[in-house]
């Protein structure tokens, strides 16, 4: 018997949640006065020996006061070892933070449930940014608005001893211990991702000198949506991994990644006309110091390692050489750094 077994019978079952949303109405929609309907559709459903991870779509139809009905999406998200508490604690603390309105939101935190280790938060409709850069709408203002927002973000005060403290170590780099399973062990990739972790923590403790702030540890743009009725409005989503990191973290991730995903989609010109704005509108000039300057291209080695390990977890032949690609350009990334 799994020792996640009796957790995961709730998890699926229907007419708990039917129950826990009509407990939690209020908190939904102050309006409310009744569940209609509820429907869910898992997102992810993982259950190993050592670890449960779900994301589940609630599809809501509520009753109002006045006689009218809504429909609205709840999201919740349940991991082991009550792994979802410290995102339900940041994107708390940022939607009080100026983020629950205007033009770049988060998603609205209802509830963390101990019971269930999960966390509960209303959806935002709409397409992701990537989406939309791969049918060829290109806005540079909404990459200036990422750049403010990642400001506030950034400027965002933490109660001390709740987030974690990002660090270059094996257990950030490789949480799942991908590095660890069979098909890995005997991969000279492994070795070589280990030696570029050595070089990349010598890196970080020569030349990082900056202060620890509110990150939003997993930022790219697949976790930015387009609102469906508002298109001027962005939504940052997916705190999973909230941590304290230098503020090169998140722009390098960013950076990295849509250059990544946009393979194919955006050309080399109209990238780097996308990186100056993000750097311009973040540090509030178009010349960048040499300290700013390393820092990005420090974590943009960090980025581009932690993918290669991602890329590790699959046996296909297309993916082992993309892994090599990523750990060659995370070699070439930390070597610009003098």
């Amino acid at each position: 018997m799994n020792r996640f077994d009796n957790l995961s019978v709730l998890l699926d079952n229907e007419q708990y949640f039917f129950q826990l949303f009509a407990k939690h109405l209020k908190e939904i929609n102050p309006l409310a006065e009744k569940v209609l309907f509820h429907q869910l559709f898992f997102i992810k459903r993982h259950i190993g020996d050592d670890f449960l991870h779900y994301v589940v779509e609630h599809r809501l139809t509520l009753a109002l006061e006045n006689g009218l009905k809504t429909k609205c999406r709840v999201y919740s998200i349940s991991f082991s070892g009550h792994g979802r508490r410290s995102m339900y604690q940041a994107m708390s603390l940022v939607y009080g933070n100026k983020f629950g309105s205007g033009e770049v939101v988060i998603p609205k935190p209802l509830w963390y449930e101990e019971k269930t280790m999960s966390f509960f938060y209303l959806g935002i409709p709409g397409d992701t940014l990537l989406e939309h850069l791969k049918n060829g709408h290109l806005n540079l203002d909404y990459f200036k608005k990422i750049a403010h927002a990642l400001r506030r973000l950034h400027a965002t005060k933490s109660p001390a001893g709740i987030f974690k403290i990002h660090d270059f170590s094996l257990n950030y780099l490789d949480p799942t211990a991908v590095l660890s399973r069979p098909q890995n062990n005997q991969d000279p990739m492994k070795a070589a991702i280990l030696k570029q972790l050595g070089n990349l923590s010598h890196l970080k403790a020569e030349f990082i000198k900056d202060k620890n702030i509110l990150s939003h540890g997993d930022f790219h743009p697949e976790n930015i949506i387009i609102d469906k009725f508002d298109s001027a409005r962005l939504a940052l989503i997916d705190f999973s991994e909230v941590c304290l990191a230098p503020c090169y973290y998140d722009l390098a991730s960013f950076l990295l990644q849509l250059r990544l995903m946009s393979l194919g989609y955006l050309d080399a010109k109209t990238y780097r006309q996308i990186e100056k704005t993000i750097l311009r509108y973040y540090f509030g000039q178009t010349k960048l110091s040499a300290e700013v300057t390393r820092g990005l291209h420090l974590y943009q080695a960090w980025t581009a390692l932690k993918n290669a390990i991602y890329s590790m977890i699959f046996i296909e032949e297309h993916n082992r050489h993309y892994a090599a690609y990523l750990i060659s350009l995370s070699v070439e990334f930390s070597q610009k750094i003098k």
